[in-house]
């Protein structure tokens, strides 16, 4: 299990997905006075008016789909005697790390006129980083399918 390569990539993608639940997204800057705000999947804190706005469902959303695709890669990793289920769900993990991309850029860009994003923080680009994993882990899942085959034909 361990020994294959799409272990690790799966792995990594499993960390990817679920760092961007704890860590800041963007680093803003606040009212007229352009006071540092951070902003992270679940809201924006807003230091001119000393209140935290909690996110709304688009980042309920975005948190739930990457929390799930987490638990997907996490499965994923356990079921290497069944390629065709790994194959299945690592399609599954692209389609919910896509949306949850889209949902986490379009969260971003909805922000109040009030608060501005002065930069993008790594953690915004790990799903983005995650998807790039899943990819490589399903090169590695078909390569290993292939290779099986070839197996099977020479017997």
């Amino acid at each position: 299990m361990i020994q294959r390569i799409q272990t690790l990539y799966l792995f990594l993608a499993a960390v990817c997905a679920v760092l961007p639940l704890f860590l800041p997204l963007a680093v803003l800057s606040c009212g007229p006075e352009a006071l540092p705000g951070k902003a992270t999947l679940w809201g924006f804190d807003d230091p001119s008016a000393a209140v935290s706005y909690s996110g709304n469902w688009v980042n309920l959303a975005a948190a739930l789909l990457l929390g799930h695709s987490c638990l997907a890669s996490l499965v994923t990793i356990f079921l290497y005697r069944n390629r065709n289920a790994q194959r299945r769900l690592c399609v599954l993990q692209l389609v919910l790390l896509t949306v949850a991309c889209g949902l986490s850029a379009g969260y971003l860009c909805s922000l109040p006129d009030a608060v501005s994003i002065d930069r993008l923080s790594p953690a915004a680009f790990l799903p983005v980083v995650a998807i790039v994993a899943v990819l490589l882990a399903l090169r590695g899942i078909v390569r290993d399918e292939k290779l099986v085959r070839s197996l099977d034909r020479i017997r």
